[in-house]
């Protein structure tokens, strides 16, 4: 059995790579991938339901999770994997639906929590996969050190805070700061915070999940 959490993304696709059910969560989230892809898109337009993954997501991302989903099908076995997506860190599992002539599986996709690894969270008998593709989204414009900075803004450190802990100077801080929301776009530190916690830099309760803060 796989577990489902409050907040999770649970969807079945067919071996063919078409989208059979959503829950709402996944429903939204899938909606606004076709919105950004066909934006006079309107209506029964972005019902993703039986469209075929290339349809919604990015190419190489849905021709894995296809490859994915016909691997456990045919080996009748949970796969695990970690996904990136928009800088969005997931733990995603995957298995057969019914019986030996399933032609279907479930998806189950949830945020990773600051500091927890993939290698952690598979069941016994399950497959762990290593995806070829990951999107850090707006993230991969980040220097390591900026990635730094931006995880002790979300975590709610000041400045001064954050130089203590990276052994640099406030000033030196600032500029980081500066320099990440230069190539973010944002100019307010709620903004960064918000890119934190969704990316799975950071957790804080009830943080608002906007994925179009993350185009």
């Amino acid at each position: 059995m796989l577990s489902v959490d409050a907040g999770c993304s649970v969807s079945i696709v067919g071996r063919d790579g078409r989208l059979m059910w959503a829950n709402e969560r996944t429903l939204i989230d899938y909606e606004w991938h076709l919105s950004i892809r066909n934006p006079s898109a309107s209506g029964a337009e972005l019902d993703p339901i039986g469209r075929h993954l290339r349809d919604i997501l990015r190419e190489e991302f849905a021709d894995e999770r296809v490859e994915m989903v016909r691997e456990s099908l045919r080996t009748r076995r949970t796969i695990i994997y970690e996904s990136v997506l928009r800088g969005l860190r997931q733990r995603v599992a995957i298995r057969p639906l019914g019986g030996a002539d399933s032609d279907a599986a479930v998806l189950v996709a949830r945020r990773l929590r600051a500091g927890e690894r993939i290698r952690d969270l598979v069941p016994a008998g399950a497959i762990l996969k290593t995806p070829r593709v990951q999107d850090p989204g707006v993230l991969g414009v980040l220097s390591e050190r900026e990635l730094d900075v931006l995880k002790l803004v979300g975590e709610g450190l000041s400045s001064a805070e954050i130089a203590a802990r990276l052994h640099r100077s406030v000033r030196t801080v600032e500029g980081h700061r500066k320099a990440i929301g230069a190539k973010l776009g944002f100019s307010r530190a709620a903004d960064l915070v918000r890119v934190a916690i969704r990316a799975g830099l950071c957790e804080l309760p009830d943080a608002p999940d906007d994925p179009a803060r993350l185009k």
